[in-house]
């Protein structure tokens, strides 16, 4: 398989690269890639920047030059029901920051698109057999250009969330345009509504950065 992981901070791209090993250049239009082998993987990692149009822009160029059989978008994320350092494997995402609701459209619906952007089912069942079942979660991922810090915001706009990042559910607009098979992993780094949550790069970044780079290795190993 022909594979895109995309992470949106250099942290994150420094976590799976370490459990990759040594990658060739691969350069695009605005967009850089390190190519790997991984199995009988074809693997390309690339760093996006943060936020939705960042990861969006640099999802289309790599779609669109090398049409990958599948992407994923790799980082850390705020939990919500769930512990720091846990695995999130989407089943689906939403842009929680979308509000159209006067016109008739549900919370976080973009018109002419259903409200949520469903995972392919295949990526998400492979993946999830590569875990204990104490170490994974699966819920959908809530992204928005926004660090939220009220996760009852969150509980109400669908009680199934257990992530919030900031990239996700962009990414997954766009596989969703271009036919491409999409799966989100997501580390948890941080808890909204917790007392220290923005000390999470004193206090769990380095534990959720280093599982992030074992759960993607997990992902690769199980497609």
């Amino acid at each position: 398989m022909r594979i895109g992981i995309l992470c949106a901070m250099e942290e994150e791209l420094a976590a799976v690269r370490a459990e990759l090993g040594e990658g060739q250049s691969v350069p695009l239009e605005g967009v850089h890639a390190l190519q790997f082998a991984a199995g009988d993987h074809e693997v390309y990692l690339l760093r996006t920047k943060i936020g939705k149009v960042s990861a969006a822009y640099a999802a289309t160029i790599f779609i669109r030059a090398l049409r990958p059989d599948a992407v994923i978008t790799a980082g850390i994320a705020g939990g919500i029901g769930v512990r720091l350092g846990d695995v999130v494997l989407g089943s689906g995402t939403l842009q929680h920051d979308v509000d159209v609701t006067p016109f008739g459209y549900k919370q976080a619906q973009i018109p002419e698109f259903d409200r949520i952007f469903k995972t392919d089912p295949e990526l998400l069942e492979k993946a999830l057999r590569a875990f204990d079942k104490d170490e994974v979660k699966n819920g959908l991922i809530a992204s928005g250009d926004q660090f939220l810090t009220d996760p009852a915001a969150l509980k109400r706009l669908d009680s199934d969330i257990r992530a919030v990042d900031m990239e996700s559910a962009a990414v997954a607009q766009v596989c969703e345009l271009t036919g491409t098979p999409f799966l989100p992993v997501r580390t948890i780094s941080d808890l909204p509504g917790e007392p220290d949550q923005l000390d999470f790069h004193e206090n769990s970044l380095e534990a959720a950065l280093e599982k992030l780079g074992e759960a993607v290795q997990k992902v690769l190993s199980s497609l």
